[in-house]
């Protein structure tokens, strides 16, 4: 059977198959699709026959029908003489970054490099917070998982921990990455926003979250009583928090409630303060998510030294 002409429909159809198995893989597929094509294509000429094609998918455990094989060669093949351009075909899988997060990622390569050209292996790894990933948070993904795909995609264990990360490189690995959010780029802004700490449009780094926690944690254990339990204070406190008593606390809820008991927190604050504990994504806290925010009150952070030097 002869095959037909390949619509724009189909191809959109193929190339978000495609995105979405990249997606399941995660944040390194893009990085290992290259890996694997440079292994692939032994002429080094960056063009691949259909049978050297076939191999780089399934190298990559990327899994098509031999008709949506045909296409995407039929499609990729500019020039007809059997090969693809491997340099389109990525470019079309991993696109550039849309402008928005291209300006975020561009926020956040400032934090980091506050104003350097370049910042060490060491520098980005100490500043990636695996812990606060959404997948990490919802328990979808290991903190270890999280932290040894962020290692492929920069590359760090060859370039060892002295290695050196330029704005292009910072830039090439937040693309590879975005390759698991083909559809959602809201997604990937907040997960960016977790792991590194920062607010979009606006700076608020890891340490400025934490200290909010230690803010809201002290002025909770200032109010309990003596014989109260720390599981009815946080109970009791979210009570109080939840005004409209529908089991949600919203950054309206929250900010009114933080400013009647003296604790004055700017917007983006409690924007990164939100984005780090709303594990469902839903805008809200509930109180499971409340009590992992301000749980472990009595907690090592509430030292003399820490409480005077937020509340002086």
């Amino acid at each position: 059977m002869a095959v037909t002409s390949l619509s724009a429909n189909s191809l959109k159809e193929i190339l978000f198959n495609l995105q979405m198995q990249l997606k399941n893989k995660g944040l390194s597929s893009g990085k290992q699709l290259l890996k694997n094509f440079l292994d692939a294509d032994t002429d080094k000429s960056g063009f691949l026959s259909r049978e050297e094609f076939e191999s780089l998918l399934n190298k990559s455990g990327i899994f098509l029908s031999r008709m949506d094989v045909t296409y995407l060669m039929r499609h990729f093949d500019r020039n007809k003489d059997g090969k693809i351009s491997f340099n389109e075909f990525y470019d079309t899988l991993v696109p550039e970054l849309r402008p928005r997060s291209q300006s975020f990622v561009n926020q956040i390569w400032e934090y980091l490099s506050q104003g350097a050209n370049a910042v060490t292996i060491s520098h980005i790894y100490s500043s990636f917070k695996a812990s606060n990933h959404p997948q990490v948070a919802s328990g979808h993904k290991t903190e270890q998982e999280i932290l040894n795909r962020f290692l492929e995609v920069f590359d760090a264990t060859r370039k060892g921990p002295d290695g050196i990360v330029t704005e292009e490189d910072f830039r090439k690995a937040q693309r590879e990455i975005s390759a698991a959010y083909p559809i959602d780029e809201n997604a990937f802004i907040r997960m960016l926003e977790c792991v590194w700490g920062v607010i979009e449009g606006r700076q608020c780094g890891n340490n400025e979250i934490q200290n909010v926690e230690i803010m809201v944690k002290e002025k909770i254990r200032l109010k309990m009583s003596p014989t109260e339990t720390e599981e009815k204070a946080l109970l009791r406190v979210f009570k109080f928090i939840d005004l409209d008593g529908n089991g949600w606390v919203t950054p309206v809820e929250f900010i009114e409630v933080m400013r009647r008991i003296g604790v004055n927190l700017r917007d983006e604050q409690i924007r990164a303060f939100f984005t780090k504990f709303d594990t469902d994504g839903s805008g809200t806290l509930d109180y499971s998510e409340f009590s992992r925010a301000v749980g472990n009150i009595n907690s090592h952070l509430f030292t003399k030294s820490t409480t005077h030097a937020f509340f002086s």
